[in-house]
């Protein structure tokens, strides 16, 4: 998509890359499961993460269009066993005709205890 701007793709800086940054300096190398596309799952990878369903040290949740119940269970219950939860951006996502807006803020604001 073309919106006018000349700008490097050197210079751009994404909220995946900056989820994947922010771990890296938080636990190096570590674990992920990710719910996300793949702009989020490539971003882990090239800050070192393994992503994994199993034992996790990290859930992180992106923008995607292909929420499940599958998914978004597997997650809830990784982070009930003890994996830290990351929303990469909690403030907005776009709305697809067949997920309500309000699934994703619902997951975002999940907490345990």
């Amino acid at each position: 998509m073309n919106m006018g701007l000349d700008i490097p793709p050197e210079l751009i800086f994404t909220s995946a890359m900056a989820t994947a940054q922010f771990l890296q300096k938080q636990r190096p190398n570590g674990t992920v499961y990710v719910i996300g596309e793949s702009g989020l799952t490539s971003a882990m990878h090239e800050a070192g993460y393994i992503i994994t369903e199993y034992d996790p040290d990290y859930v992180v949740l992106g923008e995607t269009n292909a929420f499940s119940l599958e998914n978004l269970t597997k997650g809830i219950r990784l982070i009930i066993d003890g994996a830290r939860f990351v929303a990469t951006k909690p403030e907005e996502i776009e709305c697809y005709s067949y997920i309500p807006t309000h699934v994703y803020d619902s997951v975002a604001e999940f907490e345990v205890g």
